[in-house]
């Protein structure tokens, strides 16, 4: 008996990994199973009061969502349920990039981010990325930062820019950051050969360049960034403090009335300021 076993529990077991690609290829109950369950426990997370409950709920749904972004056909899945999921595509649509974050009882935030990128159009092959926030991790102009060292953020738009024959996506991102203040930033992924990278010398603003831009400003007010399709600029509102006795307190910052932005030229983005809204509008 023992003789004839093996080979069944052998041919069973092949069996079982020669069907896992069709079980990802096939992935749409299974997308739509997991789906659903993200959906039941962010409605956990917002019923928690407890920090700890909810990061250890947000540590299920995070292994859930890479479960699903594991599988190649999540790249074109809508996600159109959970709402709590920020989910864009860059302007080239080869990256996709995800978001989402939990509220804690300081005003502070544990974010969560994934990155899928696709070689070409045509091609299957989807490279998944997960982005781990490292609590307490400065977020600052100069420094770079990798998938495993994350400052956290949540992202809105991806921007695809083609220089020297090497593709980099510009992200604008926004950052809760604390009760009294709230950042939002413009960041640049890279893909190298050592793997992705964020942040590159690219923003030239007053003769000097930076890896990213940061602005931060009172958590009572918006901020306007955004990229402008039509006339390729990012566009964003020029801070200001409300009273000139609060200059670089940030709680204390917001829009002023005038805008200012960033064209992209010869591989850099360069500060374009005092942009007349109207006239691109």
């Amino acid at each position: 008996m023992k003789f004839h076993c093996f080979p069944l529990l052998f041919i069973l077991t092949i069996s079982f990994f020669l069907l896992m690609p069709y079980l990802c290829e096939a992935q749409g109950i299974t997308l739509i199973t997991k789906e659903k369950e993200t959906e039941k426990l962010w409605s956990e997370i917002k019923g928690s009061v407890g920090d700890q409950h909810k990061l250890e709920v947000g540590s299920r749904i995070d292994s859930l969502i890479i479960d699903m972004l594991s599988c190649r056909e999540s790249f074109s899945y809508s996600f159109s349920s959970l709402k709590y999921l920020g989910k864009i595509y860059s302007t080239d649509s080869l990256l996709r990039v995800y978001s989402w974050n939990i509220p804690l009882s300081d005003g502070t935030n544990r974010y969560f981010g994934y990155i899928q990128k696709k070689e070409s159009p045509s091609s299957e092959n989807i490279q998944f990325i997960h982005l781990v926030d490292v609590e307490n991790l400065p977020l600052n102009q100069d420094s770079i930062y990798t998938p495993g060292a994350w400052y956290g953020a949540l992202y809105y738009s991806v921007i695809a820019k083609n220089c020297k024959n090497m593709t980099s996506y510009t992200v604008l991102g926004f950052d809760l950051n604390n009760y009294f203040s709230s950042k939002k930033l413009i960041d640049v992924i890279t893909f190298t050969e050592e793997g992705l990278i964020f942040g590159s010398p690219v923003f030239m603003d007053d003769e000097r360049s930076t890896r990213r831009k940061i602005y931060e400003f009172s958590s009572q007010v918006t901020m306007m960034l955004r990229y402008d399709h039509k006339f390729e600029k990012i566009i964003l509102d020029h801070l200001s403090p409300s009273k000139t006795e609060y200059e670089g307190r940030f709680q204390f910052y917001g829009p002023d009335f005038s805008y200012d932005g960033f064209e992209y030229r010869d591989c850099m983005w360069y500060k374009v300021e005092d942009i007349d809204l109207k006239a691109i509008q």
